[in-house]
């Protein structure tokens, strides 16, 4: 029932709703996101010609241990950001791997 709940919550994966004033999406965490970057710009999206658009956009595909295809994992230095608890697997091996630049520098 919880995949198939975000489709009908477009709020399921929110912690944080909009106070009073606040425009629609402010508290979205693509929008806390791109406040925090030097500029609004920086932010990263998949590109509509990337390899997989489709699998990375539907919200239907999750990355698995042995298939990265659908993952869309952001890595700038030591920042490192996924969409969503469906990209777990590639995010743990960017976070792995950053861990061990860190430790073999």
């Amino acid at each position: 029932m919880g995949r198939r709940t975000r489709f009908w919550d477009p709020s399921y994966y929110r912690t944080y709703s909009e106070e009073p004033g606040q425009p629609a999406g402010y508290m979205s965490v693509q929008q806390e996101v791109t406040r925090a970057l030097a500029r609004p710009g920086d932010f990263l999206d998949v590109a509509p010609d990337a390899p997989d658009y489709r699998r990375k956009t539907s919200g239907r595909r999750r990355d698995s241990a042995i298939d990265a295809r659908a993952a869309w994992v952001v890595r700038d230095e030591r920042y490192i950001s996924a969409r969503w608890p469906g990209d777990v697997h590639t995010f743990a091996r960017t976070f792995v791997a950053a861990l061990s630049e860190v430790n073999s520098g």
